[in-house]
C-alpha cells in the first residue's frame, strides 16, 4: 500500500506550509530517512523525511506552492502500487492540488476575480538617428540624447532591465564630445548642470527585483506576499486585533550594564566570559525578575489566565527570511553563561535556516532588542498567547543632575508592551525596575566571590 507524506500539525494557528523545494522527484527510489523536500511553517523551515523506502509515486504540491497541513503532498510506494485514493482534491472542486498559490488550473477559486497580469513593456525610442534598435529608455535621457545626436547605438544602459538613463547620456558626452569650453558651449548648449556633476547619483534610481513593470507612475515591482512573510503579517495583524496592548517607555541608568561587559571581555580567556553579551545580561535579568513578577510569564486565554512557573524565554532573532523567536527553556534556571550559550546556539540554528520546531514552542514571554541598530525606544508587538514583551534599545548618554553638578551618564532604553487585559501598568513598571535591579545584583555578585565562571 501506498504510504502518504504528511506534514504535521505543530500548534493551534498552523493550517498550511509553503513547499520550498524538493529534493527528490517523481520516479526516484529511496530509503528512509531520506530528505524529501524542504518546507517552511509559520515556525521555520524544516526537511521532510521519507518514512519508508520505496519510489516517489507522485508529488502533488510542487515548488513555491502552499499545502494545508495533515494533507498527503506526496506518496511513496512500489511501482505500479496505486495512490489515486491519496491525492488530495482541491478546495471547491475535483483535480490535481499543487498549482501554484493553491489556484485551480485555469479556473478561479471560489469568490475570486481573475485579474490580467500586467505587462512587461518597453518604451520605444523614437527620434534618435539610429532608430533601428528598440531599447528602454527614460523620457529625459531621450530629449537629451535626441538633442545632441547621440547615437543610441553607442550607450550603453545602467537603468532597471538595461533601460537607459539620463546619466548614461550625459557619460557619452563627458567622454566623446571634449571639454565643455566656453567657445563650443555657445554651440551645443550647457551639457552639464551644477545638480548633475555634485548631487545625482550615477543611477538615479534604484534597482528593484521581482516581476518588474512599467507604467505612467514609473517602474515597479510586484512581489507576493507568502511564506514566512505572510506568515509575519498575519500574526502581527491578528495580535494588534485581539489584544489590548499598551507600551511603557522607560530609560534605565546602564552603568552597571558598560561596566559588567567591559568585564567579561577583559576577563580570562580561559573563564569562557568573553562572548556574553549586553543582549545575555538583559535575558538573564528579565528571566529572574519574572519569577518575582509571575503575572508577566503568563499567557492570556480569554477567560482565564495562566501562570507559569517556569521561564521559557522566547529571543526574537532577525534571518534573512524574517523575524524567528526561538525559547530558551528554563531561562531562570541557567546562569548567565549557559545562558549566553544557549542563546548563541539557537541563533545560529536560525540563521543558518536548521532550527527544529521543537525550539519554536512554549515561549512564555519574548525578549526583542533593537540597540544594535540604534533605536532607542520602540513599541514591540506582543507574540499572543503571551501577556507581554520587552524591547531592548540604545545604550546612550544622558544628563543627570548629581548635587550642583550635571553628569552624562549612560542609560538604556526598555520597551515594555503587555496586554492591558492581564497585566495592570503598575506592574509593568514594576518589572521594567526589578530588571535593572537583577543587572546591579549580577555585579555585586562578580564583585564578591566570582561565581559567573559557573
Amino acid at each position: 500500500m501506498a504510504v502518504p507524506i504528511i506534514i504535521p500539525k505543530e500548534g493551534q494557528s498552523m493550517e498550511t506550509c509553503r513547499i520550498v523545494k524538493w529534493h527528490k522527484k517523481k520516479g526516484d527510489t529511496v530509503s528512509q530517512g531520506d530528505i524529501l523536500c524542504e518546507v517552511e511553517t509559520d515556525k521555520a523551515a524544516i526537511d521532510i523525511e521519507a518514512p519508508a523506502g520505496g519510489i516517489v509515486l507522485d508529488i502533488f504540491f510542487e515548488d513555491d506552492t502552499e499545502a494545508p497541513l495533515l494533507t498527503p503532498i506526496a506518496a511513496i510506494g512500489k511501482l505500479g502500487e496505486e495512490y489515486e485514493s491519496l491525492r488530495p482534491l482541491q478546495e471547491g472542486g475535483t483535480g490535481t492540488a499543487g498549482v501554484k498559490d493553491g489556484s485551480a488550473s485555469g479556473t478561479a477559486q471560489e469568490g475570486e476575480i481573475k485579474q490580467p497580469p500586467l505587462q512587461k513593456t518597453r518604451e520605444p525610442v523614437t527620434g534618435i538617428p539610429d532608430g533601428k534598435r528598440r531599447v528602454g529608455m527614460s523620457p529625459r535621457a531621450k530629449r537629451l540624447a535626441k538633442q545632441k545626436s547621440v547615437p543610441l547605438s553607442a550607450l550603453t544602459g545602467t537603468g532597471p532591465e538595461g533601460h537607459i538613463v539620463e546619466q548614461d547620456v550625459l557619460r557619452w558626452l563627458s567622454q566623446n564630445m571634449g571639454p565643455t569650453t566656453d567657445s563650443n558651449m555657445k554651440d551645443r548648449g550647457s551639457v552639464f548642470k551644477t545638480d548633475d556633476i555634485f548631487f545625482k547619483p550615477e543611477k538615479p534610481s534604484p534597482e528593484i527585483e521581482g516581476n518588474v513593470y512599467h507604467s505612467p507612475e514609473g517602474i515597479f515591482a510586484d512581489i507576493t506576499v507568502k511564506g514566512k512573510r505572510k506568515i509575519i503579517a498575519e500574526k502581527m495583524l491578528s495580535s494588534l486585533q485581539q489584544t489590548a496592548q499598551i507600551t511603557l517607555n522607560a530609560s534605565a541608568e546602564a552603568s552597571e550594564l558598560v561596566e559588567l561587559r567591559k568585564r567579561f571581555k577583559e576577563s580570562p580567556e580561559g573563564d569562557g566570559l568573553r562572548d556574553i553579551t549586553i543582549n545575555d545580561i538583559i535575558l538573564y535579568s528579565a528571566a529572574r525578575a519574572l519569577i518575582k513578577y509571575k503575572e508577566l510569564n503568563s499567557h492570556f486565554l480569554g477567560d482565564k489566565i495562566r501562570i507559569f512557573q517556569s521561564v521559557h524565554l522566547g529571543l526574537a532573532v532577525d534571518t534573512s527570511g524574517g523575524l524567528i523567536v526561538p525559547v530558551i527553556k528554563n531561562a531562570h534556571l541557567k546562569s548567565l553563561k549557559e545562558l549566553s550559550e544557549e542563546a548563541k546556539r539557537l541563533i545560529d540554528k536560525c540563521r543558518e535556516n536548521k532550527i527544529g520546531l521543537g525550539d519554536l514552542k512554549g515561549g512564555t514571554f519574548t525578549v526583542t532588542n533593537l540597540g544594535q541598530f540604534g533605536i532607542d525606544t520602540f513599541t514591540p508587538i506582543l507574540n499572543p498567547p503571551e501577556a507581554g514583551v520587552l524591547g531592548v534599545g540604545n545604550i546612550t548618554l544622558k544628563p543627570v543632575q548629581s548635587g550642583g553638578d550635571v553628569k552624562f551618564v549612560p542609560h538604556i532604553g526598555f520597551s515594555l508592551t503587555i496586554n492591558h487585559q492581564a497585566v495592570d501598568g503598575t506592574l509593568g513598571a514594576r518589572f521594567l525596575q526589578a530588571v535593572t535591579e537583577e543587572i546591579k545584583k549580577i555585579l555585586r555578585q562578580e564583585n564578591n566571590n566570582g561565581s559567573l565562571k559557573k
